[in-house]
């Protein structure tokens, strides 16, 4: 959650000034209020019997596998260890198989959070900021990767075991189209960049400073073992001297050991602030380490790196690749603040600066887009997509949301908002709270099952008497009463949804009746008709700093109780990686299975996807390129031949980056421009040069009964003419 972790340190932080009371030893199942749904979310945790309340202990976190749960882990060699050591164990339960990404990434967080709190279950534990530990098997290996990249600044030591670091390998046997086309020969373009943020082994740079211990099996046909040597070797070339391996020749989680890894971990404390950090990312959600903290991304979606290292002599030493704008949070530990620092960035004149805790430096671009420099700016409110702020459509599920249905037609089956609200609602409910189980199921052919009260009984670990997700109607809100503190999740169309209506001129994607017919306009491409489906994300105009997303119908594999009822709302369990900013789909179609049954690949359905640029709309401002020369001169007019040429090109900050260049000699067909070439003419010639970007929206076409995405032609600048009067020797 935003700012999540800043809060956990600060309260941390402070932890000395806490009277601590005593805690009677053993396994307590405690629950926390979730602040997106207001549901009670299930963890447990271990206190042993030598803990003391004065004396702050180490937290182990062990994080589950797929169709796991959270459970006590006060027993056995855990125990004993714990006991022996003074540990606290901890359990949380991830919101069940969320792949300990996204609101299961969060609910670590939280549940560090609610440790150091006095409940109903527990007095507030003095936890030790400096030595949490993470560890786990299969998906809660893959936890341990992503905290190893994503936070190597809270955890002091992580133990991944048989987890997944690339979705190259994974997601062909879990989340892929069962037929062709299928990867490697084809990922869906719309979808790439969130499958590149949720695979570890892109990220391994920010790990540098990282105990990691990794332990996979040879013989490992669920994840594997390539998944855990590639990291290793990247960790390895980098650097990073404190990886260790522990290599098995049994199958899937065969030599994962607990013990093991607390004795990996023993010892081990938390790195305070290293004087030399990297941080590469493709997404502002992911965007701060230690005391380095990236505000503003040169082009969206494409990976971007800072390397800072502090000298001996108050200077500090940057290299960037795609970052526009960066914070320093300098300290007496790096710097000496009495004075002066220098800054050398890149390969651009150094500056000095007095050091302060927020320093803030941004990339000067000139017209051409060019950085040509660097500078120390005042803070400012951000705006536009930022850390809080950043998209995609899953974002708006990971802080407080209210469905608002619209009831034009009313509160029942014959409204398809109503429908498709309850329908999300469902699916969230069951997936992320219930976590319903097979037994004792009362589904009856009158009532649809994912109309409450459910006709299922909840799973294991859920609190009695569970607030639920439940839609409300757009009827019960006025512009005084709606619910500003929240992200809107609104369900309907400017006819049928009156909050729709009020927002829909100043949404990035304009909103249509054609002829009555329900339409969306996506650049210059309009979408229509009875069965037109569509969702998208956006900064909420009336409250800036929520979201809101705007649905038409509700896009799942329509999983019902005959498909098991432990199935019902598993799409959400893809969230993350299967929806970018806008979708735009066609509910007649049908999609097609995927390796993992009865999940469906929902990518059939696309008639359209992509994503919003830096500023919430759709990229609409083209490249600018450029020219450079060399040859030999006669005169003031004349060039001698050949005449060799290169042509560079630059996006606009905030857009997509460069998806081409092109050129035309003369009259001449234009071609792509790939490397330089030699004009070699005698005479005048004609140069031609335009370049085109990537404008990040994608279409979709079925070819051969295949329905594939395709890049959206680009934005192309007007050509630039040149002439040249080249004359042979």
């Amino acid at each position: 959650m935003p700012g999540l972790r800043f809060i956990l340190i600060w309260l941390f932080g402070c932890a000395a000034t806490i009277a601590y009371e005593p805690v009677r030893p053993g396994d307590y199942a405690c629950t926390y209020m979730s602040p997106i749904d207001g549901s009670m979310q299930p963890y447990h945790v271990y206190v042993p019997t030598s803990y003391n309340p004065e004396a702050a202990a180490p937290a182990a976190f062990f994080l589950h596998g797929f169709g796991g749960r959270t459970r006590p882990l006060g027993h056995g060699r855990r125990k004993a260890w714990a006991d022996r050591t003074g540990w606290v164990l901890v359990a949380p339960d991830g919101r069940g198989s969320q792949n300990w990404d996204y609101i299961g990434e969060d609910d670590i967080f939280l549940v560090l959070e609610d440790l150091s709190r006095t409940t109903l279950e527990h007095p507030a534990l003095n936890v030790d900021q400096q030595r949490l530990y993470a560890e786990g098997c299969s998906m809660g290996g893959h936890g341990c990767f992503r905290l190893a990249t994503r936070h190597p600044d809270v955890f002091a030591a992580t133990a991944p075991a048989a987890g997944w670091t690339s979705y190259f390998e994974f997601y062909p046997h879990w989340y892929d189209t069962d037929e062709s086309p299928g990867m490697p020969e084809y990922v869906d373009p719309a979808r790439r960049p969130l499958l590149e943020t949720a695979s570890a082994l892109g990220q391994t740079a920010n790990a540098l400073w990282s105990p990691v211990y990794v332990t996979y099996d040879l013989y490992d046909r669920v994840n594997p073992s390539i998944n855990a040597e590639a990291f290793v070797a990247r960790l390895r070339r980098i650097g990073n001297v404190r990886v260790q391996v522990n290599e098995g020749l049994g199958r899937h989680c065969r030599s994962y050991d607990a013990v093991d890894n607390y004795r990996f971990f023993f010892g081990k404390q938390r790195q305070k602030s290293p004087k030399s950090l990297t941080l590469t990312t493709n997404t502002l959600r992911y965007n701060h380490t230690w005391w380095l903290t990236l505000d503003r991304l040169i082009y969206q979606n494409r990976w971007a790196r800072i390397d800072v290292m502090v000298d001996n002599g108050n200077n500090l030493r940057v290299r960037t690749g795609n970052a526009l704008q960066f914070r320093l949070a300098l300290t007496d530990e790096l710097v000496d603040m009495s004075r002066c620092v220098r800054i050398f960035i890149d390969d651009h004149e150094p500056f000095r600066v007095r050091p302060e805790a927020g320093l803030v430096l941004r990339a000067q671009l000139d017209e051409r887009h060019r950085v040509i420099g660097w500078s120390r700016i005042e803070a400012a409110a951000p705006t536009g997509k930022t850390h809080q702020l950043s998209g995609p459509i899953a974002e708006a599920f990971r802080s407080r949301f209210v469905i608002i249905y619209g009831a034009r037609k009313g509160h029942d089956t014959g409204n398809p908002d109503w429908v498709a609200a309850q329908r999300l609602a469902a699916d969230w409910n069951a997936w992320m709270t219930l976590h319903w189980s097979d037994r004792d199921a009362e589904v009856t052919a009158d009532r649809p099952w994912w109309m409450q009260p459910y006709p299922f009984a909840e799973g294991e670990h859920v609190a009695r008497k569970q607030p639920l997700v439940t839609p409300l109607p757009d009827s019960q809100f006025t512009l005084a009463n709606l619910p500003y503190e929240a992200n809107w999740i609104l369900v309907g169309d400017p006819s049928s949804n009156w909050i729709v209506d009020q927002l829909a001129g100043h949404l990035p994607l304009r909103l249509r009746r054609d002829a009555g017919t329900p339409a969306i306009e996506v650049a210059d491409q309009v979408y229509s008709g009875s069965e037109l489906g569509y969702f998208f994300i956006a900064a909420n105009p009336l409250v800036p700093e929520r979201y809101v997303a705007v649905a038409r119908g509700y896009l799942s594999s329509g999983i019902s109780p005959d498909d098991g009822v432990s199935n019902l709302g598993k799409d959400l369990e893809g969230l993350p990686f299967y929806w970018p900013d806008y979708v735009v789909w066609d509910q007649s179609r049908k999609p097609g299975s995927t390796v993992q049954e009865p999940f469906r690949y929902l990518p059939d359905t696309f008639l359209a996807a992509g994503f919003f640029d830096s500023n919430w709309r759709l990229d609409t401002t083209p490249p600018v390129s450029r020219l450079s020369l060399t040859g030999r001169r006669l005169g003031r007019k004349r060039i001698a031949s050949p005449l060799e040429v290169s042509i560079h090109a630059r996006d606009a900050p905030g857009g997509f980056g460069v998806q081409k260049i092109e050129f035309q000699i003369d009259d001449g067909a234009w071609q792509d421009y790939r490397e330089p070439f030699e004009l070699a003419a005698d005479g005048i010639v004609v140069l031609r040069t335009r370049a085109t970007d990537r404008c990040g929206r994608y279409v979709y076409r079925t070819v051969d009964g295949v329905n594939r995405g395709y890049a959206a032609a680009g934005n192309s600048e007007k050509p630039r003419s040149y002439r040249f009067n080249i004359r042979k020797q």
